[in-house]
């Protein structure tokens, strides 16, 4: 009967040593799996800044295509209209100095008739002075009472 328990007592300490060895195996598992999740978080992390830096880098470059465009329309405007409004100005520096003001205008006016009747684009809003002249002349001619 010593024997049989003595046997028992055996088969159990190694049932024992077995159980602790896979309790040992599984924390060690558990260690390396908490360090892959942690190092998984850590990844997540980064990939998603990236992703935000990526997504507001986008929204920039989406912003600055549009102004880009809109730039691009408007310097296709400005060609569009290059032939007529070098013929304005031309004209307007040609003829209209030793007149006033009034028939400045009316002699602009037209010339604008012309370039209508000829098929020939312009920029309505085209500032001859604001193009002949540079903006510190401008300031000192309002400086000196001149509109």
């Amino acid at each position: 009967e010593a024997r049989s328990v003595q046997e028992k007592l055996e088969t159990v300490e190694a049932e024992l040593d077995s159980l602790e060895a896979s309790i040992a195996q599984y924390k060690s598992d558990y260690a390396l799996l908490i360090r892959d999740v942690e190092a998984l978080k850590s990844e997540m992390e980064v990939v998603s800044t990236k992703v935000e830096r990526a997504e507001s880098l986008l929204k920039s470059l989406g912003h600055e295509s549009e102004r880009w465009q809109k730039s691009s329309d408007g310097f296709q405007s400005i060609l569009k209209s290059l032939v007529g409004d070098g013929l304005l100005m031309a004209a307007f520096l040609t003829y209209s100095g030793f007149f006033d003001f009034k028939n400045r205008s009316l002699m602009m006016t037209r010339w604008k008739n012309t370039l209508d009747i000829l098929g020939i684009d312009y920029r309505e809003d085209l500032g001859v002075i604001e193009s002949l002249s540079k903006a510190s002349t401008r300031l000192h001619w309002q400086a000196d009472g001149l509109p």
